[in-house]
C-alpha cells in the first residue's frame, strides 16, 4: 500500500495517493518503519498543497515512530526531522 500510495503521488495523483496511504497508515501499526514512510508521505502532499498545519501532526507521528524503530541517528530519521523542520519553516516557525 504504501509504495503504491509514494508512487502514485510522484505522478500528481495526490488523492488516490491518499487512499492508498491512509490504508498503509491503517495497516502498518505504530511501530513498523512503513507507517512511518506512509505518514511522512502523506504529510508531503499536505505540506505541497500548502496545508501545512494538516501536516505537522503526520510528521512528528512519523518521526517517533522512526526514533523508536531506528533509534535518532539512523538516516530515516534524520530525513523525517528534516522534514519536519521544513514544515515549521513554511508555517514561519
Amino acid at each position: 500500500m504504501f509504495w503504491t500510495g509514494a508512487s502514485l503521488a510522484r505522478i500528481g495523483e495526490e488523492e488516490r495517493a491518499i487512499s492508498y496511504l491512509d490504508q498503509a497508515i491503517s495497516l502498518g501499526g505504530e511501530e513498523h518503519w512503513g507507517t512511518a514512510f506512509a505518514l511522512n508521505s502523506l504529510a508531503q502532499i499536505y505540506n505541497s498543497k500548502g496545508h501545512y498545519a494538516d501536516a505537522e501532526p503526520l510528521y512528528r507521528r512519523g518521526l517517533a515512530i522512526l526514533e523508536k524503530v531506528f533509534g535518532p541517528n539512523h538516516p530515516s530519521t534524520g530525513m523525517a526531522l528534516n522534514n519536519l523542520a521544513g514544515n515549521y519553516k513554511n508555517q514561519s516557525r
